[in-house]
């Protein structure tokens, strides 16, 4: 049996609203929005074993239920359109692994039109594609160009914080050993 990817879905309530997304969007700390919404896309990325259930079909008539779901890819592209949140996923998805950094960038390029991206960047859609999936190795030229295009930016800071100063290393206080004769 061949395994199968998992669906996130997003419940849906008869007035169209989604408790989870409502849920979501009152958070006041915009680096759990990224967290979670990492998460939630690492989970829908692993496959399953499909395990047949039934070898009989059984079929019940129409359904005259409307469909309370929706895909979580979908609501995650669209809040990735606003710069804030994708800078927080794409932080929370850094800290989860390197690979997942590549395919949280994908899925911010996907929200803002991946050829628009690619042309801005100046590379053709299908290498950043190729790019940007989890096997990836963008060059340093490429990825920092794709950051541009999506507006984005690399901030440098220390591992842990300490209040002690680090000193530097002077490179002429070294002492010179006598080279060893032959």
């Amino acid at each position: 049996m061949e395994p199968i990817l998992r669906r996130a879905k997003n419940y849906r309530t008869v007035a169209a609203k989604s408790p989870f997304r409502d849920w979501l969007t009152r958070r006041i700390d915009g680096g759990s929005r990224g967290r979670i919404n990492a998460r939630i896309r690492r989970i829908s990325e692993v496959r399953i074993p499909k395990y047949q259930i039934s070898r009989r079909q059984r079929s019940f008539g129409r359904s005259t239920m409307p469909k309370r779901t929706t895909d979580f890819r979908e609501d995650l592209l669209a809040d990735l359109a606003d710069p804030q949140e994708a800078a927080h996923y794409l932080n929370a998805a850094l800290e989860d692994s390197e690979k997942m950094a590549l395919v949280a960038l994908r899925d911010v390029a996907e929200a803002r039109q991946m050829a628009r991206v690619a042309e801005e960047a100046g590379v053709a859609r299908e290498a950043l594609y190729r790019m940007l999936r989890r096997s990836g190795n963008p060059t340093f030229g490429s990825f920092m160009g794709i950051l541009s295009a999506l507006g984005l930016k690399i901030v440098f800071a220390p591992n842990s914080p300490t209040d002690a100063p680090v000193r530097a290393r002077n490179p002429g206080s070294r002492r010179k050993l006598p080279l060893p004769r032959r």
